[in-house]
């Protein structure tokens, strides 16, 4: 719906698109630097490790990026049941994330069945998952971003990236304040990223999803495909 949208709407929908296409063609290049790898031949960290110096470049010149790096289909990679080749922050300092892939073990790290490698794995499409607490991988309030990796019909895994939501916020609200009206950044579970007003809290659930509702005046999808929205509530 976009009659009568407020002034500064359409800035703040084409910030907050350009927060998300640059997050997400990091994201596309490193698979396809993946798949490239795995033209060569069989699928070894030595063939993936020179993208290292791109993800570590990519994390230190956005702040928001918490972590970025390759995450492997079982078995894809030569020798490795389970493969991780991701960088997050540590402080000032950034550090290869080490997880435990042993299944037998009740504090296993299953990336298999967590929504942002899942939902890129069946669909074969992009993925931004969150805000969620990943408890056991990076230990932040993050959103995940993940696109598929493939080389011919084969799935290789997902190029991955997350956000931290604290600083995403603090990006995103000087733009959503240019809006002249409440607005709300909402993501595919209906729940509050970031608004500029006290109306809605981020981590809150909206009762119905602003792209199928008319209690909005005022709505447009943010990111193809991801189910997020940018609204305005009816007066």
């Amino acid at each position: 719906m976009s009659a009568g949208k407020p002034a500064g709407f359409d800035t703040a929908l084409a910030g907050i698109e350009r927060l998300f296409d640059g997050h997400l063609g990091r994201l596309r290049q490193l698979a396809a630097h993946v798949a490239e790898a795995a033209g060569r031949g069989p699928l070894t960290e030595r063939r993936i490790e020179p993208v290292r110096d791109e993800l570590l470049r990519w994390l230190d010149e956005d702040e928001v990026a918490w972590g970025y790096g390759f995450v492997a289909a079982p078995g894809v990679v030569d020798g490795k049941p389970r493969y991780l080749f991701w960088f997050q922050r540590t402080g000032r300092e950034f550090r290869r994330l080490q997880l435990n892939f042993d299944i037998d073990d009740v504090n296993v790290y299953d990336y298999l069945h967590m929504d942002w490698y899942a939902g890129a794995a069946q669909k074969r499409g992009e993925v931004v998952h969150g805000p969620w607490v990943d408890y056991t991988g990076s230990g932040q309030y993050v959103l995940t971003a993940a696109v598929p990796v493939t080389y011919g019909d084969q799935f290789l895994g997902i190029a991955g990236g997350d956000l931290l939501v604290s600083r995403l916020e603090r990006r995103l609200l000087p733009t959503l304040k240019s809006v002249a009206a409440e607005a709300v950044l909402v993501n595919a579970n209906r729940q509050v990223v970031v608004s500029n007003s006290p109306r809605w809290i981020p981590g809150d659930r909206l009762r119905t999803h602003p792209l199928d509702s008319d209690v909005f005046s005022t709505v447009a999808p943010v990111v193809e495909g991801s189910g997020w929205a940018l609204a305005v509530p009816s007066a």
